[in-house]
């Protein structure tokens, strides 16, 4: 594994409300579409350029465009169907030294973006 050229770039973002990193490419030869920890699961997820089609329940909409409401409840709801969708492939990794090991293999600027400060919070 020693011929992995770093093709990405490690970041500051904020999820929700908790400060975290994500990893974006820089070269079109870059394997992964982006990356980015999840702080509340302590995982890193990786999304790879090589797609799948799943299938998932969407909400349902008339010729308008808009969202199909189920009739006779209380609550608002709206109708759902199930659509094929294609989606990247996704990797987790949740071991503290996997995740260091990835940065520092697919990574430019692994040695001056301090990624630990996000690893090691509560």
């Amino acid at each position: 594994m020693s011929d992995i050229k770093p093709t990405m770039l490690l970041s500051s973002i904020k999820l929700g409300e908790a400060n975290s990193f994500q990893l974006i490419p820089l070269t079109k030869d870059c394997p992964f579409v982006e990356a980015l920890y999840v702080p509340q699961d302590k995982a890193l997820v990786i999304l790879n350029k090589e797609k799948k089609v799943k299938y998932h329940f969407v909400p349902k909409l008339d010729d308008a465009g808009l969202e199909v409401p189920i009739r006779n409840t209380r609550e608002a709801k709206v109708k759902q169907q199930r659509d094929k969708i294609e989606m990247y492939h996704e990797h987790y990794l949740f071991d503290k030294s996997e995740i260091e090991e990835f940065i520092k293999r697919i990574c430019v600027n692994e040695k001056t973006f301090d990624y630990n400060i996000y690893l090691n919070a509560e």
